[in-house]
């Protein structure tokens, strides 16, 4: 990221020195779409708008740009107050740290009066004090902000006709990430039921790929008469169709198999405790306060980001702060009875989150299932133990 950082703000200056040119005679106009990369952030591949002028010059318009090491750039990204950008830097700079990663590009069927708009209003938008956006991660992003330019070039929206396929946003997001199955649970996670909702042909174009699929069969109206809009396709970086996505998480490192895990080692210790009658807290005490932090997080995203698709999230009935309660109080001698009685609202809690969710609508990770059983069987435990 650094590098590319580097090289687009040494072709700032002559950006800049373009800007101040008189227009070209004529634009072509195409759009590049980017098969998934290995890294989680580009695993749904990206898209660029290209400019070919008559007078020679050749510009890469690039919606997807972003400065993780800007100040505070994780905590705005948690927040959804993350910031991209729109950038411009010459074509030769194309497949600079792409080596392998497939590269199609597509020609699009405009007319020069709606090419020189779009050089026009991409010239202006690319400008230090215009070129920053507001992401959002399905409704605003590096393809949907081509598209809608496209759009607004062509004087019209395009079709997206229905493909007959019902799919969610959720479904969509999981296929991209098969791969990446810690990160697809975090995106579990953060996802509530609007990221269950079946969507439309048009919402789907958040994926550079789906955009650069429906592209093909667009048809426009050019003097009364309808064309394709892609006149012409070509691969201009050679690659796999499975992109450059790494291999999938191993069984040994899934989060499948560290739930498991975490519930058999709770299982076991609920019932040595009640065996000898005696609570190990210890082990409670690191459990809740793992428990307690990941809902602090949960809850963050959910009720306080800005982020879309996030709430309603009944992720934050089994994983939430609360579990504060038991982490300190089984510490405090004064504090049995609001610990006993936490239980029981703790145990009520999680009951419903493993029944909720044909009820709900929301699509659960499989990982979920086992740390909620983990959660209960400690409950279960001091229940039994202090019953009387």
């Amino acid at each position: 990221m650094k590098k590319r950082l580097i090289y687009l703000a040494l072709t700032a200056l002559t950006w800049m020195g373009v800007l101040a040119t008189p227009l070209p005679d004529s634009v072509k106009v195409s759009i590049i779409t980017y098969y998934p990369g290995s890294e989680e952030f580009s695993v749904f591949g990206h898209t660029d708008l290209r400019l070919q002028c008559s007078d020679g010059s050749d510009w890469i318009f690039n919606y997807g740009v972003f400065d993780f090491d800007s100040p505070g750039f994780i905590y705005r990204f948690v927040s959804g107050e993350a910031d991209y950008m729109c950038e411009a830097y010459p074509t030769a700079y194309l497949t600079i740290g792409n080596k392998g990663r497939k590269m199609v590009e597509q020609d699009l069927n405009m007319t020069q009066s709606q090419s020189m708009w779009l050089l026009t209003f991409l010239s202006h938008n690319a400008r230090p004090e215009n070129r920053n956006y507001r992401y959002r991660y399905f409704s605003d992003n590096c393809s949907t902000r081509p598209l809608d330019v496209i759009e607004q070039a062509l004087q019209s929206e395009l079709s997206f006709a229905d493909d007959g396929k019902r799919e969610t946003f959720r479904q969509i997001v999981r296929h991209y990430t098969a791969n990446y199955a810690w990160e697809s649970l975090g995106i579990d996670l953060a996802l509530g039921t609007d990221a269950d909702r079946v969507i439309s042909r048009r919402e789907k174009m958040f994926v550079p790929l789906l955009l650069m699929d429906d592209l093909r069969e667009e048809m426009i109206e050019i003097d009364g008469k309808k064309e394709k809009l892609v006149t012409g396709e070509r691969v201009i970086n050679p690659g796999s169709d499975n992109g450059l996505l790494k291999s999938p998480t191993p069984w040994w490192c899934h989060p499948l198999t560290a739930s498991l895990a975490v519930m058999a080692v709770m299982i076991a210790l609920s019932v040595y405790d009640i065996r000898r009658r005696k609570v190990l807290r210890i082990a409670d005490t690191v459990l809740y306060t793992i428990a307690t932090i990941a809902g602090l997080m949960t809850w963050y995203i959910v009720f306080i980001s800005t982020h879309e698709a996030t709430s309603p999230n009944f992720n934050t009935v089994w994983l939430h702060p609360f579990y504060i309660v038991p982490a300190v109080m089984m510490w405090i001698k004064r504090g049995k009875n609001v610990l006993f009685y936490s239980h029981y609202v703790i145990f009520a809690l999680l009951f419903f989150a493993l029944i909720q969710w044909p009820i709900v609508g929301q699509s659960p990770n499989a990982a979920f299932f086992p740390l909620i059983v983990a959660l209960m069987s400690r409950s279960v435990n001091y229940l039994i133990i202090n019953r009387k």
